[in-house]
């Protein structure tokens, strides 16, 4: 029920988006500097300096089309990573304007709970560290292209496919070693706080 991206990947309409959708979206901080702290219009912050008002009516105005275009997504007419790239960067389009508006309000929300939570921190950071490890190992597996290579569209799928068999074999393997030494290690442990993918004791030959 969550999202999590890296700070580049942090739009105020994706929070809106998100939020419709029925999901969190999360993401690192790095420099608050970056980030825009609103507020309603009649509310009184002493303690935190907000940047701007969030414009409910255009929220209200732009509504139903709103739920359309979420609705879009949801009942797979359209896939998101179809249409949301192409909507994102509309910004006179009256839905991206409303979603941007709704997104605000959920973005200072999740920055205040991220500035409170350590435990959201430390969700996130996992979460994005377990990306990175996946990403190396695809990189171990999969064999690297030069530039003026061409591969078909049939023979990248082979590639695809003959990759992930290979990072699944590797994962596989390591789950078989673990449950063997079960007793000596707290496999709980290692579940709770996110299972590396290492892969340094595999030697993959061409």
């Amino acid at each position: 029920d969550i999202i999590i991206k890296d700070q580049m990947a942090c739009r105020e309409v994706l929070f809106g988006i998100a939020d419709l959708l029925g999901f969190s979206y999360a993401t690192r901080i790095k420099d608050f500097s970056e980030y825009k702290i609103y507020r309603n219009e009649e509310c009184d912050t002493k303690n935190i300096k907000a940047d701007a008002v969030i414009d409910y009516g255009v929220i209200e105005k732009n509504w139903d089309e709103m739920l359309r275009f979420v609705a879009t997504i949801k009942t797979a007419y359209t896939p998101a990573a179809v249409l949301i790239p192409k909507f994102i960067n509309r910004f006179d389009d009256p839905i991206h304007k409303g979603l941007r508006e709704l997104g605000r309000v959920i973005q200072t929300i999740f920055i205040l709970k991220y500035i409170d939570s350590l435990e959201l921190r430390q969700t996130i950071e996992r979460h994005l560290e377990k990306i990175t490890f996946h990403a190396k190992l695809s990189k171990f597996v999969q064999k690297p292209r030069g530039e003026s290579e061409f591969i078909s569209y049939q023979n990248r799928e082979i590639a695809d496919a003959c990759a992930s068999l290979l990072k699944n074999c590797i994962m596989a393997w390591n789950w078989v070693y673990l449950s063997k030494i079960k007793g000596t290690i707290d496999i709980e442990k290692i579940l709770k706080h996110g299972f590396r993918p290492v892969w340094e004791h595999i030697r993959i030959e061409n």
